[in-house]
This record gives structure tokens, sequence and C-alpha cells, in this order.
């Protein structure tokens, strides 16, 4: 299993690299990115007219325009009604080589791994959109997704535009509805995905005042109990300077089977150092308030 595990992982380093014959390129790419491993990836970034093409005449009828890279490094494209996220090949091997080095499986003492990333933009685009739709018509505080479509080098993901929105970490912690909040992340994990990116950035706020959790990463768990606890970990070490340790404690209580809840004081203790703009009595608290509610 090892040798497999090694072999695949040299396959798509070669790949990334360009030593590959055959590795699928994207010829109106405009953009690059460096990984942690030292690698320089193309980005993938398509044209207008490229996206535009794939997609209903209904959606793109009033044209389409990048919009700033959001916080989460993805691509988007929006007008006045609708937001396009763009998935590409060569961003998913990008982040499937960012998940092999920060992966916690050996941070956790062997409690399991926590996800791996899609290497297909179709597979990609479809978990997105599937656990947004369960997730929306569940009643959950989630974009509308609209449309999916991919093809082996890009994905795109249709949903509808939210309007003007401030993250988590551009407002006054405050002035979020964190029952909310919560009760959204639950259904995401009684439809069985693993969010994978709820950092501050995540959590949006409309100018009406609601809260909502942004499209998740794209990404499936080889451990859905530590995937959970890993999603709920980082939302309640970004919360509890709002709320309190034990009120956070008790958000997740009723929520989450005890296996779950037994995993997020040591996926919190292996996050520490993802955590540096938290104090460290914060996240001691809040690890020793779950604790109790064992």
């Amino acid at each position: 299993m090892v040798i497999v595990e090694q072999t695949i992982q040299t396959t798509v380093l070669n790949t990334v690299k360009g030593t590959q014959n055959g590795a699928p390129s994207d010829s109106d790419t405009a953009a690059e990115s460096t990984t942690d491993s030292g690698l320089l990836v193309r980005s993938g970034k398509p044209s207008v007219k490229r996206v535009e093409e794939k997609l209903p005449d209904d959606i793109v009828a009033d044209g389409l325009t990048y919009a700033s890279i959001d916080d989460t490094r993805q691509y988007r494209l929006v007008n006045d009604r609708y937001e396009v996220r763009v998935v590409t090949w060569k961003q998913l091997v990008s982040r499937w080589i960012l998940a092999r080095r920060w992966n916690l499986s050996t941070r956790l003492g062997g409690l399991g791994n926590v996800f791996g990333s899609f290497l297909r933009p179709e597979q990609a685009v479809k978990y997105r959109f599937d656990a947004l739709q369960t997730v929306f018509s569940e009643g959950g505080k989630v974009p509308k997704p609209v449309h999916k479509t991919a093809d082996c080098r890009l994905g795109l993901l249709v949903i509808e535009r939210m309007g003007d929105t401030s993250s988590l970490r551009q407002q006054s912690l405050s002035r979020f509805n964190y029952e909310e909040l919560y009760a959204t992340l639950a259904l995401f994990h009684d439809a069985g995905a693993v969010h994978g990116t709820l950092k501050t950035e995540m959590v949006l706020r409309q100018s009406t005042g609601q809260s909502f959790i942004g499209p998740p990463m794209g990404i499936t768990g080889t451990n859905l109990t530590v995937g959970k606890a890993f999603d709920v970990a980082t939302v309640i070490v970004e919360t509890t300077p709002a709320l309190g340790a034990w009120a956070v404690a008790d958000l997740i209580a009723d929520r989450y089977e005890r296996d779950v809840l037994e995993s997020i004081p040591p996926v919190i203790e292996a996050l520490r150092n993802e955590f540096a703009h938290v104090d460290t009595w914060v996240i001691e608290q809040t690890r020793q308030a779950v604790e109790s509610g064992l």
C-alpha cells in the first residue's frame, strides 16, 4: 500500500513538473502560483470566452467578468445574478500536493486521514454542487446552486450571487448568527460532506444581516469522523472569542456523535500552528471545554 501511494504521488509530482507526456494543459492559462513544495503550477485561469461557451445562454446573457480572487484563492466570474467558480485540473493537482504535505494523519498519532483532494474537475464540481444542493434544500445558509458543468480539464460551478458580503474575519464577531452557522455546518456533515476550508474567510455575512457558509472545496474524506472534527475544530476556535469556550461547546454537543466530539480536542492540538492569529489561551480553553463536555 505504501509503495502504491508513493507511486501515485511521484506520478502527480512529475505531471505538475511537466515531465509526464500527455498531461492535460490549458492553452489560455494566464497565472502561476508556487506550492509549499516549491513547484510552480499554472493555476489554469481560462479566458472569459472559454467559460461563457460552456454555460447556458441565460447565465451568460449579461456577460461575465472576473472578480478579484477571493480569500480561498479561487477564480470567480460574476454578473449581476450569478457567480461562477472555476475549477481546473492544475488547481486540483496543486491542492493535492499541499494536502499530502499538510495532512493531519501523522500529527494525530494514527487517529485518521482527514481528506484527499479530487484530481478531476468533474468529480470536484459534482461534490460541491451536490453538497450545496442538499444543504440548501434542507434550509441551510449556503448560496443557491444553479448549474454545473465539467470535463477532464475545466469545471464550472454556478451559484446565485449573494451581493455585497463581508467575511467573519472582516466583521465584528458579535454580528453573526452562530446558531445558523453551526446548524448549516451540521447539514453538510449529515449529507456525508466535509467542507474542508472553514476558516473565517468562508463564513460570509450579507448587508441584510444573513450569514452564509461559502461552497466547500470539493474534497473527499477517507475518515468522515475526523473530517467532521476538522471542520468543527476550525470553526469553534475562531468563534470562541465572541461566544466563550463553553457556549461554543454547548452548540456542538447535541449535534455530533461522541466519536466526532472525542476527535475534536486532538485536532485542535494538531492545528495549533494554523491558528497563529488566535491567542493561545483561546485555543486551550476551547479544547478543555470540549473535553469537559464529553
